[in-house]
């Protein structure tokens, strides 16, 4: 079990999530702001690596992830696997979409009408980027990780958990899409429960991060916080 924190300044103003999309995808707003809920960092995807290629792995890794287009946004955003694994791509909008997908120095261009047969891709080697043609925020990226032990990804309250892990020296890795990826060492020992935290740090010479919380998101949009646990939703 563990957290994401952000540490340094930050900006935390209302007018950041001033919505720059409505129309048939719904209400897009700026990718660059970070979620926090109570202070942790919301919309994070983690994955363990360990050197020793032995390790039993912790919780099954699917040989096949369904990437799906809806509301003109790609979900997941970040996918961790090893290398082998396919993408099934998935249009559930009603609406022809233009993917371009970039992997290595090799750029190929995919139209997808509404859920017309699924887009496969097979994972390789390199990071494979794939956005759409019409929708800039409209983004995924397929990251292929040899020594891949387990996956997870921050839950609506900012907590992430990794059950089943063996005991041993792994490396933690974190990914957001405003804040980037950052890594540390972890070590578990035995079957024993486990917390942590992965701190993102603005350096002193960088503009203060841009971060939202559920309080200003309910004030700005006039939410009802009886009926919604998590306004981002």
């Amino acid at each position: 079990m563990g957290d994401v924190r952000v540490m340094g300044p930050q900006a935390k103003s209302p007018t950041m999530a001033v919505v720059e999309y409505k129309g048939p995808c719904g209400v897009k707003r700026p990718a660059s702001v970070v979620h926090l809920w109570k202070d942790r960092v919301m919309d994070v995807v983690l994955w363990l690596t360990s050197p020793d290629l032995d390790k039993a792995i912790a919780s099954p890794l699917d040989k096949t992830v369904d990437l799906k287009g809806r509301m003109c946004e790609f979900w997941p955003k970040f996918v961790v696997v090893k290398p082998g694994t396919k993408i099934s791509i998935t249009n559930t909008d009603q609406e022809t979409e233009w993917y371009v997908i970039e992997e290595g120095n090799k750029k190929t261009q995919v139209k997808q009408g509404p859920n017309e047969t699924p887009v496969a891709l097979n994972v390789k080697n390199e990071m494979i980027h794939i956005f759409s043609a019409f929708h800039p925020w409209m983004e995924a990226w397929i990251k292929p990780v040899k020594n891949l032990v387990a996956t997870a990804s921050t839950e609506w309250d900012g907590r992430f958990y990794f059950r089943n892990i063996p005991g041993g020296t792994y490396t933690l890795h974190a990914w957001n899409l405003t804040l980037g990826e950052t890594e540390q060492e972890l070590t578990i020992s035995g079957d024993e429960k486990f917390k942590t935290k992965v701190i993102y740090e603005n350096p002193a010479d960088h503009s203060p991060i841009p971060t939202i919380s559920p309080t200003m998101l309910e004030e700005l949009l006039g939410i009802d916080k009886e009926k919604h646990k998590n306004p981002f939703k």
